[in-house]
């Protein structure tokens, strides 16, 4: 007579599998997307260090900071999305595009 815990382990070891198939399946492969400090955030928005600052301080650009630490962390998919939403232009920006659209 076969062990009875045998055969649950050759079970579970199948469920295991199966899953761990699933799951290389479903999760998406990177796409080389960074994160980086501020530097990463200019090179992405083509905005400037205080501008970046400003937007940070009025929470309107995303970003992250570790617990602990002083210093500020930007995903660049993150900022990428933000930037397609609209949301990364200046108010300097809309104010300029506005001047040409109103001007006699």
């Amino acid at each position: 007579m076969q062990n009875p815990f045998e055969e649950l382990e050759k079970k579970l070891t199948k469920r295991l599998d199966q899953l761990e198939e699933l799951i290389k399946e479903t999760v998406k492969p990177s796409r080389g997307f960074r994160v980086g400090g501020i530097s990463l955030a200019q090179e992405v928005t083509g905005q400037s260090k205080e501008a970046i600052y400003k937007l940070v301080q009025r929470r309107r650009i995303p970003f992250s900071k570790p617990t602990g630490t002083k210093s500020l962390r930007f995903d660049e998919e993150k900022l990428l999305d933000w930037m397609r939403s609209g949301a990364g232009e200046l108010a300097e920006d809309i104010e300029d595009k506005a001047l040409k659209i109103h001007r006699p």
